[in-house]
């Protein structure tokens, strides 16, 4: 009988977490948490509903399905679609589904500090695809470099907001899912380090 190997509890959490905050789901969460902690939350429902059905549906669900119908007709597992060779349709399937999403919210006429948070996310997948050739570039730490940096410009400019627990919150979230990648082996620390530093330079740019 073939004895089954169990993961420790670690890896599990590391999974777990890693599966949660998944970078193309967070330009959804940052939207709708801006629409609910700041000034932004002033803005007619029906606004605020048109621009996270977009979000929702350009940045998040259409990538997530496009992606998976590729690796199906591929015939990979998650973990092949991973390897860095393997990685360059994805990416072009999410970058051309956030340039679409990008197009909406210009012809629905949604304030430029929203955009902001799809414009970062369309710099770091290009730069961590350019890079892609050369290194396996974490995009987990891409993308909560890019939520740090956006909370950080945000909360210098008009927003009603104190950014002091939401910004601890991302800096320790950001630590735990780099430390994640790490654990499961999927980035090597100087990996997550470079992704953290390509969404931070990446938010800055989206608003200049």
């Amino acid at each position: 009988m073939n004895s089954i190997k169990k993961k420790d509890p670690l890896t599990i959490w590391a999974e777990a977490l890693n599966g949660i905050f998944t970078p193309i789901i967070l330009p959804t969460i940052g939207v709708i948490i801006l629409f609910w902690f700041s000034d932004f939350s002033v803005f007619p429902n029906d606004n605020k509903l048109l621009t996270i059905w977009i979000f929702f549906t350009f940045s998040l669900l259409l990538p997530t399905i496009l992606i998976t119908l590729f690796r199906l007709y591929q015939g990979w597992s998650r973990e092949q679609l991973l390897e860095k060779e393997r990685r360059t349709v994805p990416y072009a399937l999410a970058i051309v589904c956030y340039l679409f999403c990008y197009y909406l919210l210009c012809q629905y006429q949604i304030i430029y500090h929203i955009k902001c948070i799809i414009i970062t996310a369309l710099i770091t997948l290009t730069c961590c695809s350019l890079l892609n050739q050369k290194t396996n570039i974490s995009t987990h730490s891409a993308a909560m470099g890019g939520a740090t940096g956006l909370l950080v410009i945000y909360s210098l400019q008009h927003f009603q907001f104190n950014p002091t627990w939401w910004l601890c919150l991302v800096i320790i979230l950001s630590g735990v899912i780099g430390s994640c990648q790490i654990i499961l082996r999927r980035h090597t620390f100087s990996q997550t380090l470079i992704g953290y530093c390509i969404g931070l330079i990446a938010s800055i740019l989206s608003i200049l």
